[in-house]
């Protein structure tokens, strides 16, 4: 382990912190140096630019985070720090989702490229918090969909040893075996996942600052 690496108190190791965002300084008030969350915000607000406050002095950690606010950050990691086009063909047909909110695009965006749907053709609810499952599967399907090659496509035992696996729904069982066999997702305890747990965003920050350090790719960043 180099200098510049990290453990946090659940055991997962962050490669390249001090690189990652750890010199800059947060304004928010919510969210102090000693918090276990800390290096995670500081990353990816301060250092990747990929996520921001609920206001100028504010974070939220505890907030649950939101459908809209999970496609815009991997709609920001796509333009932002790989550089690709985040152009649609199609936009998206959900009533819930005008045309002036700032995920419109980022939906399209998912919705076409297979990382996220609707509840039904019409109706996305981009408001509505995320569990623990949800965020890891949007995560897996963005990195399965567009960066196949740096992302792991092979699943293990390990996440069938916590007590409340059989929770996990079918649709993100692989997801979830990845990420828990990658050091990605930890549990909520020792022997259970919650995978049906709404995701706050902290802990949103502290898993995709996990998904992007742990894949072999420079991010620009």
């Amino acid at each position: 382990m180099s200098v510049e690496d990290e453990v946090l108190p659940d055991g997962t190791l962050l490669i390249n912190a001090e690189d990652s965002g750890n010199k800059s300084t947060l304004p928010f008030v919510d969210v102090r140096h000693d918090d276990w969350f800390y290096q995670a915000i500081n990353a990816v607000v301060s250092g990747w630019e990929i996520m921001v406050g609920t206001s100028d002095t504010t974070f939220s950690p505890n907030e649950p985070i939101t459908r809209g606010i999970l496609a815009t950050i991997l709609y920001r990691i796509e333009e932002v720090h790989v550089g690709n086009s985040t152009s649609f063909s199609t936009r998206h047909s959900f009533d819930d989702v005008p045309s002036d909110a700032y995920y419109d695009e980022a939906i399209s965006c998912a919705v076409e490229n297979g990382i996220v749907t609707g509840y039904s053709d019409t109706i996305f609810a981009p408001n509505d918090s995320v569990t623990r499952e949800e965020l890891v599967t949007m995560l897996y399907r963005y990195f399965e969909n567009l960066h196949p090659d740096i992302f792991w496509q092979d699943t293990g035992a390990i996440a069938s040893s916590f007590l409340d696996f059989d929770l996990v729904s079918e649709y993100a069982r692989e997801s979830m075996e990845n990420a828990v066999m990658h050091g990605v997702l930890t549990g909520k305890t020792q022997t259970t996942l919650e995978p049906q747990g709404t995701s706050t965003r902290a802990e949103a920050a502290a898993i995709i600052y996990r998904f992007l350090n742990y894949t072999e790719r420079d991010w620009d960043i």
